[in-house]
């Protein structure tokens, strides 16, 4: 715990050190959490920008209830040309599974992906921001948390700045699991509510085939205490059956040089 604290003490000092020296060669800071939308900003070239946090999911179906912790839900973002990014994800979860007098865990190494984002337009007064991601989920960790094979998927991300402290931001893509085809779909508004705290709303979700749709609305806070490290909140809930009823969530993001 000692050393988890004095490597967490050192960051942030390297980071206040560098935050002048840094702030007027590069641009501010975008992440692509703790909404689910995925912005259509690129990484700086050269360097690597790192998100996590942990998430709380609970659900109760039919006397079924269900808690998903997400642990270091962690994404690497590293900047290679002006116009793409590299990524990298991954999460340890813990599945708890409770029903009567019975209760069954699972926990384990989830969420491993691998993928890239190359910008597609720079946007100006009438064409937004225009990116496009594509990632694979890969079947690397807990044998009942990841897929039997890879899943490949990709979304369009549309971004758009109303006035200096509304934007918004879609998605728009589509995602194969277990061999099926999922369209997914995400709307946030984003609000500058001062120059370092932001807010946000958000409807997303997705449908396959012979599927009910799922729909979910989250809605959280940032604040940027320096250009290279942010904090984040942010909880949802189910506007259908099929998921979760109810999530809350924190994190952080920082980026560090080349």
């Amino acid at each position: 715990m000692k050393k988890t604290n004095y490597t967490i003490f050192t960051l942030i000092l390297f980071l206040i050190l560098t935050r002048n020296l840094l702030s007027e060669e590069i641009p501010e800071m975008v992440t692509d959490r703790p909404d689910q939308s995925e912005s259509a900003n690129i990484v700086v070239p050269g360097w690597l920008q790192v998100e996590t946090g942990f998430t709380l999911g609970m659900d109760d179906m039919d006397g079924l209830e269900t808690t998903n912790l997400g642990l270091a839900t962690t994404l690497f973002r590293f900047g290679v040309f002006e116009a793409m990014e590299l990524r990298f994800g991954f999460a340890y979860s813990k599945i708890t599974s409770k029903y009567n007098d019975m209760e069954n865990d699972i926990s384990g190494l989830s969420d491993t992906e691998l993928g890239f984002k190359v910008k597609i337009t720079e946007g100006d007064d009438l064409i937004p921001k225009i990116a496009v991601l594509v990632s694979t989920a890969l079947p690397h960790g807990e044998e009942a948390l990841v897929p039997e094979y890879a899943e490949p998927g990709f979304r369009f991300s549309f971004e758009k700045g109303l006035n200096e402290t509304l934007s918004t931001c879609a998605n728009l893509g589509m995602a194969w699991e277990g061999g099926i085809p999922s369209y997914i779909y995400s709307c946030a508004l984003g609000i500058g509510l001062t120059d370092k705290l932001g807010a946000f709303v958000e409807l997303y979700g997705d449908a396959a085939s012979d599927f009910k749709p799922n729909h979910q609305f989250d809605c959280g806070f940032t604040y940027s205490l320096m250009d290279n490290l942010q904090f984040d909140i942010a909880g949802g809930y189910a506007l259908s059956e099929i998921t979760e009823d109810m999530f809350v969530g924190a994190g952080l993001a920082f980026r560090l040089p080349k």
